[in-house]
C-alpha cells in the first residue's frame, strides 16, 4: 500500500462513524483480503489493549481488594485526559463561530434537556448530534481537497450493501425493538448506538456511553471514570473501552449476571463486539462507493456540524465527570477539592505541553493519589 492510499483511508475513516484507527486497520486488511483480512488485521490490534482492559474490569468485579485510591486516582487522571481532547477537537473542529455555536448548542441539549424532559434522556445525545447535523447541512462547507481515489476490488457491492444494512440493523433496530417492548437487549443497544453515531472515535464516544450506560444505572460513575482513565493507560485503541463497560456492567440479562470470572469475560467481549460492530460495517459498506459521494457539499456540510456538535458533547460530558468526582472529593474534606483540582492542572498542563504522555500522567495521578489516601 502507498502512502497517498494510506492517507486516503485515514480521511476515509475519520469521515465515517465508529473508532477512526481501528477503521482504518480494518479497511487496509479488507483491502488485501476481503472482511475475513480485515476482521483479523482488526482483531490483531485491538486484542492486547481489550485483554487488559478485561483484567482491569476483573479487578473490578471478582477481586475485593483493589485500592479505592487507585480507582479515584484513575478518575481525577480521567478528567485531565478529557480537558485536554475537548481543547485539541475544538481547535480543529470549531475554527468559527457557526461551528462553535453548534458545540454550545450541543452541549446545553446534553445538559439541559434531561431537567427539562427525563423522558427523553434517553435519546438525548443522538438527537443532539442529528440537530448538529442538520443545521450543518445548511452551513456552507470548505473548499474541497484533492486526492487519489481508495479503490476497493476486494468487496463486492452486494457484500457492501449487506454490510450497510447491518449498520442500520445495528444502529436502528435494537432501538425499535426496545420501543416495542422487548426485553434483554438495552445494554447491547446502548453500545450498538454509541458506535453508530461516534464521529472521529477516541474520546468522542465518551458522552454517547456516559449516557447509555451510567445514566440507567449499569454503570456507577466513579468506575466509568475509572475505567476511562484505564482505557488511556494502556496501548491501542479507545474502543478497547467497550470491553471494559462490558466486564463490569450490572444488568439483567447481560453475561456478568450469571457472576464469577466467565460472567466478565464474556461479557467483555460482548461489550468490545457491539462498540465496534457498526464502525466495522460502515467500513466495508461505504468504501467501493465513498470517492463518489465525500466530496459533495451536503455531505461535507453535515460531517462538519456534527463533528462540532460532539466537542460540544465532549464539554458537556467533561463538566458531568468534574461534578461526579469533586462531589467524592469533598466528602472526603475540602482539603481533597484542592489537591485533586491541582492534580487535574497539572495532569492537562503536562498532557497539551506534550512533556507527558496520557499513560505516564494515568498512572502516575492514580499512584499518587492511592499513596497520599494509604497515609492519611
Amino acid at each position: 500500500m502507498d502512502e497517498s492510499t494510506f492517507a486516503d483511508l485515514v480521511a476515509l475513516c475519520q469521515s465515517l462513524p465508529g473508532p477512526s484507527s481501528s477503521q482504518t486497520c480494518f479497511a487496509i486488511g479488507v483491502l488485501q483480503r476481503g472482511w475475513v483480512g480485515g476482521l483479523v488485521s482488526w482483531g490483531c490490534f485491538i486484542l492486547p489493549s481489550a485483554l487488559l482492559m478485561t483484567g482491569l474490569a476483573a479487578g473490578l468485579t471478582v477481586l475485593t481488594n483493589l485500592d479505592v485510591g487507585l480507582l479515584h486516582g484513575l478518575a481525577v487522571a480521567a478528567i485531565a485526559v478529557i480537558l485536554n481532547a475537548m481543547f485539541g477537537l475544538a481547535g480543529r473542529l470549531t475554527p468559527d463561530g457557526p461551528t462553535r455555536g453548534l458545540a454550545l448548542l450541543a452541549a446545553s441539549v446534553l445538559l439541559v434537556l434531561p431537567l427539562l424532559a427525563p423522558q427523553l434522556t434517553a435519546v438525548t445525545t443522538l438527537g443532539a448530534v442529528v440537530l448538529c447535523g442538520l443545521l450543518g447541512s445548511r452551513m456552507r462547507s470548505a473548499d474541497a481537497q484533492t486526492s487519489t481515489r481508495v479503490e476497493c476490488s476486494t468487496v463486492s457491492s452486494r457484500v457492501a450493501r449487506m454490510a450497510f444494512a447491518l449498520f442500520l440493523a445495528a444502529a436502528v433496530l435494537p432501538g425499535v425493538l426496545q420501543t416495542l417492548g422487548v426485553g434483554g437487549i438495552d445494554p447491547a443497544a446502548g453500545l450498538l448506538r454509541s458506535g453508530a453515531f461516534v464521529f472521529g472515535g477516541g474520546h468522542v464516544v465518551l458522552p454517547l456511553l456516559q449516557a447509555e450506560v451510567v445514566d440507567p444505572g449499569w454503570v456507577d460513575q466513579a468506575t466509568f471514570l475509572a475505567g476511562y482513565g484505564g482505557a488511556n493507560a494502556v496501548p491501542g485503541p479507545m474502543f478497547s473501552f467497550g470491553a471494559f463497560l462490558g466486564g463490569v456492567m450490572d444488568a439483567d440479562g447481560w453475561p456478568t449476571s450469571a457472576g464469577g470470572i466467565g460472567g466478565v469475560l464474556l461479557g467483555a467481549l460482548c461489550g468490545v463486539v457491539a462498540l465496534n460492530l457498526p464502525g466495522l460495517a460502515v467500513v466495508v459498506a461505504c468504501l467501493p462507493f465513498w470517492e463518489d459521494v465525500r466530496h459533495r457539499p451536503a455531505v461535507r456540510s453535515t460531517l462538519r456540524g456534527i463533528n462540532a456538535g460532539v466537542v460540544g458533547l465532549l464539554g458537556a460530558a467533561l463538566l458531568m465527570a468534574a461534578v461526579a468526582v469533586f462531589e467524592v472529593s469533598l466528602a472526603r474534606g475540602a482539603g481533597w477539592i484542592m489537591f485533586d483540582a491541582v492534580l487535574v492542572a497539572v495532569g492537562f498542563t503536562l498532557l497539551s505541553t506534550k512533556r507527558a504522555p496520557a499513560w505516564a500522567v494515568v498512572l502516575g495521578t492514580g499512584s499518587l493519589v492511592a499513596t497520599v489516601l494509604t497515609l492519611t
